[in-house]
């Protein structure tokens, strides 16, 4: 997705992730893109790399990280954050998959392409809160791409089946080799 949120959010995945665990995940965000871009250009011009998405300097970490494998008319990937568990109390790695297709140059996933790893209750909450959304958005979600505006990387925007964009609204992405640290959703 984009990943879950995010993320992922890049894809679809990408988006879902980080937006529910966002302190508001209904908050949307809009953040200033250059031209429109494919993801099939995007992942050629940055093999073997990682997305990290919403990339934050001051500790050098990053939303989430997403390994993406793309074949065919098919993206699979792995979007993996750092989240608070509801209780506040502690946190958790948490593990999303989603199976996109893409279309249009971007990437389309249904509720029922999301899965996560791990079989506690933690993953549990996120896949059904993901699929849930989802499913209120129509069904499906779709991810755009573009440059960002100042020429540093990209923006995600992931749109719901029915018109309306997917929280947390728009995302940054970058391009990483090797591990990468996570900040705490």
């Amino acid at each position: 997705m984009a990943g879950f949120r995010n993320l992922c959010e890049v894809g679809v995945a990408l988006a879902v992730l980080v937006g529910c665990a966002a302190p508001d995940p209904l908050a949307l965000r809009s953040l200033p893109k250059g031209e429109p871009l494919g993801i099939r250009a995007i992942l050629a011009a940055h093999p073997n790399q990682n997305i990290c998405v919403d990339y934050e300097a001051k500790t050098d970490s990053c939303a989430s990280v997403i390994t993406a494998t793309l074949r065919g008319s098919v993206m699979q990937s792995r979007e993996v954050a750092i989240v608070r568990t509801p209780d506040g109390a502690a946190t958790q790695q948490i593990a999303v998959r989603t199976r996109s297709k893409v279309v249009d140059g971007g990437l389309c996933s249904a509720s029922n392409d999301v899965t996560v790893e791990g079989r506690d209750a933690m993953a549990q909450f996120v896949q059904d809160f993901t699929r849930g959304l989802v499913d209120e958005f129509g069904g499906s979600v779709c991810a755009s791409y573009f440059r960002a505006a100042d020429g540093d990387g990209y923006v995600i925007r992931t749109t719901g089946a029915n018109g309306q964009p997917f929280p947390p609204g728009e995302q940054t992405a970058r391009f990483v080799t090797g591990p990468a640290k996570l900040w705490v959703q």
